[in-house]
């Protein structure tokens, strides 16, 4: 299978390629040897977009002001986000975290698992340009 790079942006090329993947009508063994191959090309890429991603903030209007009164009215400010809850930057960390399994077969359902999360995240599209 070849891997389509097609966005700019590789966080979205990894997401798409592991979708590819694991959708794919393959056995495990061959998913799994997939999955490394798509580590090993993207690995160096989103490690360097990863550093961006950190030291930038991510802002939010979603909560509510520091000196919120109840009384006044409800005035909305825009606050740093961790970028923890990135959920590019999530699915890359459970990936990573799936490669350490021994099983063929638990290490697919680990990258399924985190994929099916990855895309049912409302606002993904909002964290990377």
């Amino acid at each position: 299978m070849r891997f389509k790079m097609t966005s700019k942006n590789p966080f979205r090329n990894f997401a798409k390629n592991l979708r590819r993947i694991t959708i794919s009508n393959i056995s495990d063994e061959e998913k799994d040897t997939l999955y490394h191959d798509l580590w090993c090309e993207m690995s160096p890429k989103l490690s360097e977009i990863e550093l961006y991603l950190n030291s930038s903030l991510a802002y939010s209007e979603r909560f509510n002001h520091w000196n919120y009164r109840s009384r006044a009215k409800h005035i909305q400010s825009i606050v740093p986000v961790n970028s923890s809850k990135n959920p590019y930057l999530v699915l890359k960390h459970e990936f990573a975290e799936a490669m350490a399994y021994t099983s063929n077969k638990s290490f697919v359902r680990s990258v399924s698992r985190s994929l099916m999360w990855f895309y049912a995240t409302p606002y993904r599209d909002d964290w990377v340009t």
